[in-house]
């Protein structure tokens, strides 16, 4: 996943991906994104199970007309409402961003700091 340093790093980098990465739309096919994205999820320790059953899947791109870039974002949905995400780049099978909204489809165990306490009654400087 990338980090942006510069106010417009993230702009640059999808220019970057659109005058390198432009197909015609008949080469259009988001099975490879879901795939992809449900193997993030589960490598990540989510509930996708849950998620499929429990939600709606989208699959978005970056339509333009004729064209598109296969930037692809899967979104699982309940009531409008996205529980979690996936924004992938195809070609490379690069993952972009990886969300979970609801907590209910997070199957890791919490985060445990030892002496936490210490840690919360330190002073801020």
């Amino acid at each position: 996943m990338r980090s942006y340093q510069e106010p417009d790093g993230y702009t640059r980098d999808l220019d970057g991906l659109k005058s390198q990465w432009t197909y015609p739309q008949s080469e259009l096919s988001t099975n490879t994104a879901v795939d992809l994205a449900r193997k993030w999820m589960i490598a990540a320790n989510m509930d996708v199970n849950s998620l499929n059953h429990d939600c709606e899947m989208q699959v978005q791109y970056w339509h333009m007309g004729d064209k598109f870039v296969p930037l692809y974002a899967v979104i699982w949905s309940q009531d409008g409402k996205t529980k979690a995400s996936v924004e992938l780049f195809e070609p490379t099978k690069t993952l972009r961003k990886l969300r979970i909204e609801d907590n209910k489809y997070n199957l890791r165990r919490a985060l445990q700091v030892e002496d936490r306490n210490r840690y919360l009654d330190a002073p801020t400087e």
